[in-house]
């Protein structure tokens, strides 16, 4: 698999797309009063007027930031959960093309030019992809790195401390379907996917792994689970019983768990990986 095919999904993550958005509107006006790039603006002069045309500039950066960075990844969350390193790259291009051309909108705004001039515009995008095209093709290769680093320790780590366990409960899980029930023990129980509104159960049966369809929605199942701790949301689409697990894999998704009895693969996100990491420990 190619670097530019392997997995880089991106997510709202707060703490950081805070400290990104306040770069995001400092650094623009910062730099465009102490270099002056010819055809970003002209004539800065270090007066409270001045400032407050260049801070428009930062101001402008910051919401699309905001836009890119948090708000279109939360709104369309399984999209960006499935990106690769090569539409990470395009989606981060797209977010300069739209930066410059709300930067060149609001210059031509205070300028007091209210007319589209195609040479001013594309000295506006040749500038913006010139400050940022470095530094963002380096961040999504670093990123990419740094993630991968991390999840192979974690999987390391939970691998180092997987150990035979058993529990001898009991399942019933009820469908929505008067006669949608599966019953079974929990050491049987491997684990559950979601499809729409059905989901599919894997459990062992007489040695061999049986699954079993029922209409009922992966949130009322992990409520059915409440009292058994080790059947675990790992991901949007999974439930998987972290007794089965023999094995952990990491990249710069999340972790891949490989379960007892089958060969599917069980994708946990980053947002439930210090879940199952700390059960898987407990």
């Amino acid at each position: 698999m190619s670097l530019l095919s392997k997995p880089f999904p991106i997510s709202a993550d707060l703490a950081s797309d805070i400290k990104i958005i306040v770069l995001a509107i400092l650094f623009p006006p910062l730099f465009i009063a102490f270099v002056q790039p010819l055809g970003i603006v002209s004539g800065f002069e270090p007066s409270f007027y001045g400032w407050l045309a260049v801070g428009g500039f930062g101001l402008v950066s910051g919401v699309v930031t905001l836009i890119f960075g948090v708000l279109l990844p939360t709104l369309f969350s399984r999209f960006f959960e499935e990106l690769k390193i090569a539409g990470a790259i395009l989606y981060y291009l797209s977010f300069f093309i739209v930066i410059a051309s709300a930067n060149y909108f609001y210059k031509t705004y205070f300028e007091g030019v209210y007319a589209f001039v195609w040479s001013e515009y594309l000295d506006v995008v040749k500038y913006t992809f010139l400050i940022g095209i470095f530094p963002l093709t380096l961040s999504v290769f670093w990123i990419y790195q740094k993630r991968l680093s991390k999840n192979l320790k974690i999987a390391e780590s939970i691998n180092s401390s997987i150990i035979e366990t058993m529990n001898h409960g009991n399942l019933i899980i009820q469908g929505e379907g008067e006669n949608d029930v599966l019953r079974l023990r929990t050491d049987d129980f491997l684990f559950a996917e979601s499809t729409d509104n059905y989901v599919t159960i894997y459990f062992v049966n007489n040695s061999s792994v049986s699954k079993k369809l029922l209409r009922i929605s992966l949130k009322s199942l992990e409520t059915q689970f409440a009292e058994f701790p080790h059947l675990v949301r790992t991901h949007r689409s999974f439930i998987a019983n972290i007794f089965n697990v023999i094995q952990a894999e990491g990249n710069s998704r999340g972790l891949t768990l490989s379960l007892k009895y089958t060969n599917h693969r069980i994708a946990v996100s980053r947002k439930h990986i210090s879940l199952v990491t700390g059960l898987m420990k407990s």
